[in-house]
């Protein structure tokens, strides 16, 4: 753990990270109505799949049956609510939760309904997760812990068996399934796996996407949004809702997921839709391939290289898994080592970092379903105290956020990037070989005499134990 000056994280298997810094700047006030909390410079996003995080009230499981990973479980927002002291104590500044609306109550062709995304209807609640109530009690209590509230919108379809598939066919385009993945028309206009796909350009289903955000945004304390499938949407829609949206409700802070690998294609979204942040998935493939995969280091330092494509980098939500992908320690094929030395690169690069719900828990899963397993919480405390630590890091150093990161070096076993903010500057060098590589040494400058040491066979790796704070950087200023 980190306390004192001290990083007790002495051969866990990582890679290191050494900084040497001045005093950080406080953050920038930003504009902000009621009830908007502004993002903090150490932001730490955590995603709770609703269903498989909590039951914390069992009179509306109706027909969960938690041994059916195709069905309900049963998790619920007084569930979230019961544990949020969890989450406060790992270090989560921002909670997202999984949409939480009127959804498709039954599996369809055998495939579950429980994670939400196949909705009814914005408007309303559906009762498995609570009711408004609920969720404003959510929203009170994740503010007395300092946290956020982000609720997750889905824009781009509807359930199967929403009413206004009869009430307003015309809110939809054609029946069509997407044939051509890299039809820029298909992806927008067609239907992803069969749901029924709604038209943004209609003009009543644009006022109905709208006002069923503000009405969350403006009465119950949410502080941002989650934007399902932006892919598969027009990009100016959302450069007019991001205008009415901010017009109303100043300050909410949306998140967008573009689910694709190109960088120069993310960066065109990112920009041209509005959005605040953009989750890293360029970043992601790259982090797997290379850390739990044995693919070559370049992977991971042409992605960094490709910062220069973002106006704002820094607002990246980088992650290693979500409720889509297998978990991380799975991907890794069950090296918890491979998994941490993914956290440090995680933790020591550029954006803001995301767990998902289990993370902290070594939570397993491979494809669907079996990624959206119960939150394991007879573990919970087995917090893995690698990641706690490294979270501490982060808010020990909240310009890590926004130093632009340069590649000095890589090669088939090797990584190093530099991180250089305003009065701060940190290494990260990553050692995937068998043998001692030779640490890289910074030239002159006002970092001058800061150093990394990479030790050991299979990326072993110290930490350093201290971490001299100062305005100046002095020579050899930690010791191993």
């Amino acid at each position: 753990m980190i306390g004192g000056g001290r990083l007790g994280l002495a051969a866990l298997g990582l890679a290191a990270l050494l900084s040497c810094h001045g005093r950080d700047k406080p953050p920038g006030e930003a504009a902000q109505f009621s009830g908007v909390r502004p993002q903090r410079a150490d932001d730490l996003v955590y995603f709770v799949f609703v269903d498989r995080f909590a039951n914390g009230d069992p009179t509306n499981d109706k027909d969960a049956d938690p041994s059916d990973p195709q069905a309900w479980h049963g998790g619920d927002l007084e569930g979230v609510i019961q544990r949020l002291d969890h989450l406060a104590a790992l270090g989560v500044k921002t909670l997202w939760l999984s949409p939480i609306f009127l959804c498709q109550d039954q599996k369809f062709y055998g495939w579950g309904a429980f994670h939400g995304y196949w909705v009814r209807d914005l408007r309303v609640i559906d009762p498995r997760f609570g009711d408004e109530a609920t969720l404003k009690r959510l929203s009170e209590a994740a503010e007395r812990r300092g946290m956020r509230l982000v609720l997750d919108v889905v824009y781009n379809h509807t359930s199967f068996d929403a009413a206004a598939l009869t009430e307003h066919p015309d809110w939809y385009n054609p029946a069509l399934t997407i044939e051509d993945w890299n039809d820029p028309e298909q992806l927008v206009n067609r239907q992803v796996h069969g749901l029924p796909d709604l038209n943004q350009q209609n003009p009543e289903v644009y006022a109905y996407l709208r006002d069923a955000t503000l009405q969350w945004a403006l009465g119950f304390g949410v502080d941002g949004l989650r934007i399902d499938a932006v892919r598969h949407m027009p990009t100016d829609f959302f450069a007019r809702l991001h205008s009415d949206l901010r017009a109303a409700a100043p300050g909410l802070w949306t998140l967008g997921e573009d689910f694709q690998g190109d960088p120069r294609l993310l960066a065109a979204t990112f920009a041209g839709g509005g959005f605040d942040a953009m989750f890293d998935f360029p970043l992601r493939y790259a982090l797997i391939d290379s850390l739990c995969r044995g693919a070559h280091l370049g992977r991971l330092g042409s992605v960094l290289s490709s910062d220069r494509l973002y106006q704002h980098p820094e607002d990246l939500v980088t992650f290693l898994d979500n409720h889509d992908m297998p978990r991380v320690l799975t991907e890794c094929r069950g090296d918890q080592d491979a998994v941490r030395r993914a956290w440090v690169t995680q933790m020591a690069l550029r954006g803001v970092p995301a767990l998902t719900w289990g993370a902290e828990l070594h939570l397993e899963g491979g494809e669907e379903p079996d990624n959206r397993r119960d939150m394991p919480w007879e573990r919970a405390g087995d917090v893995d105290p690698t990641l706690k630590a490294l979270i501490q890091l982060r808010e020990a150093n909240p310009w890590l956020r926004d130093a632009p990161s340069q590649v000095l070096r890589v090669d088939e076993a090797g990584l190093t990037v530099l991180r250089v903010g305003p009065e701060s500057v940190a290494l990260l060098e990553l050692n995937l070989s068998e043998t001692e590589r030779p640490s890289d040494q910074l030239g002159p400058g006002p970092w001058s005499g800061c150093r990394l040491r990479a030790l050991a066979a299979r990326a072993l790796c110290r930490l350093a134990r201290r971490v001299s704070v100062s305005d100046q950087c002095p020579a050899r200023s930690w010791r191993r």
